[in-house]
């Protein structure tokens, strides 16, 4: 037999996730952004609660990690996520863009020790409704990922690896640019006349899985559901039980 699933709302699901990453020790703006980026991906057919679960391991382990700026130029940025995944810091890592492309025909992000990379995509999406342009690019299991996002258009391609000079498996690169030409004449001086590209998927295509789940639900793994729900009960017992004894000012 398959994995039970559970129907539930956009909005059931963006308030448990809320307060399980509330939990984890992240602030609010952020553990609100990274509930509604798990959700968009997921609503939008892209795994968001797979890499949800891949992530919650780490996530759970210890205290919340920030993105740092270790070197910067007029043109190229160096952050180091120090293993954070782009559930949490993905944010972040597009703000930095932001501010730097605003000042620039083009700026790059490098991202240093990042996991959960896909997971930039609903953050591309909604910083392109600024009037700016995105590329992303970065190494997963052998394959080259490559998303563009403009106000107007998205895609999310993947491409065979030989032909592209990347770094680690850890390593994102974010192109922000107030013109998509800039963007995309990086992108050509990074692929090969050889490349073809793997897969396609277009936000056009998503937007249709994201009409569906507004109107039928998000299926969820009934167990992943279980496994929230305890997460929020043991952050929820420290709290209640100092709440019986009367803590607080006196």
């Amino acid at each position: 037999m398959g994995a039970k699933v559970i129907r539930v709302s956009r909005n059931e699901l963006v308030s448990l996730l809320k307060r399980v990453l509330e939990g984890f020790g992240y602030p609010v703006g952020i553990y609100e952004d990274a509930a509604r980026t798990v959700v968009w991906h997921e609503m939008n057919g892209l795994d968001g609660l797979e890499e949800l679960r891949l992530a919650l391991p780490e996530i759970d382990s210890g205290s919340p990690v920030f993105p740092e700026i270790m070197t910067e130029d007029e043109n190229l940025i160096v952050v180091d996520a120090y293993g954070g995944s782009c559930i949490t810091v993905g944010g972040l890592l597009v703000e930095i863009a932001c501010a730097r492309a605003i000042s620039n025909d083009l700026a790059i992000v490098q991202v240093r020790n990042c996991r959960n990379r896909c997971m930039i995509l609903e953050r591309l999406h909604n910083a392109s409704q600024r009037g700016l342009s995105f590329a992303a690019y970065w190494l997963d299991n052998g394959v080259v990922n490559v998303t563009t996002m403009t106000d107007a258009a998205g895609v999310w391609m993947t491409y065979d690896v030989e032909n592209w000079p990347l770094g680690n498996s850890g390593s994102m690169s974010i192109v922000s640019s107030p013109s998509m030409m800039s963007v995309q004449s990086h992108l050509n001086t990074m692929l090969s006349p050889d490349s073809r590209s793997q897969s396609r998927i277009t936000v056009g295509v998503m937007q249709t899985g994201y009409e569906r789940a507004i109107e039928q639900g998000i299926s969820v793994d009934e167990d992943l559901w279980g496994q929230l729900e305890k997460l929020v009960a043991r952050i929820l017992v420290p709290a209640t039980q100092l709440s019986r004894t009367g803590a607080g000012p006196g």
